[in-house]
């Protein structure tokens, strides 16, 4: 898989602002989509660290779309992906994507699919 540069967008409750971080990502076979190490603050310092859970992330806007599922592997990640790519078109910008979102309730769907993967990567 390729690798990339994608600004995240977070949110620093410290400073109560959202910030793009950037970060290589790898990119899927599903357009606009993007897989990575999950970023996080860190409580104590609010540094920004990586974990060693895996998410996935439209790539335009940097914004991760993993159904709140953290995954073991990198695989799963890729597999949700993939999954993802069969119920919309990441190629569309923030905008549309989140007025889709809005219109189109796939959140539980999506964390169902999410779950299911993380499961069977763990047999």
């Amino acid at each position: 898989m390729k690798k990339i540069k994608v600004e995240l967008h977070m949110y620093n409750a410290l400073n109560m602002e959202h910030v793009f971080y950037p970060v290589d990502v790898y990119q899927t076979p599903v357009p606009g989509l993007c897989v990575h190490h999950v970023f996080k603050y860190r409580k104590d310092t609010f540094e920004i660290v990586q974990s060693h859970y895996w998410t996935v992330t439209h790539a335009q806007s940097g914004t991760a779309v993993n159904a709140g599922i953290k995954f073991p592997r990198r695989s799963e990640a890729l597999k949700f992906a993939e999954w993802l790519g069969t119920v919309l078109d990441w190629t569309l910008d923030e905008k549309r994507i989140r007025k889709l979102l809005e219109s189109v309730d796939i959140g539980e769907a999506a964390k169902a699919k999410a779950q299911e993967i993380v499961s069977e990567g763990a047999k």
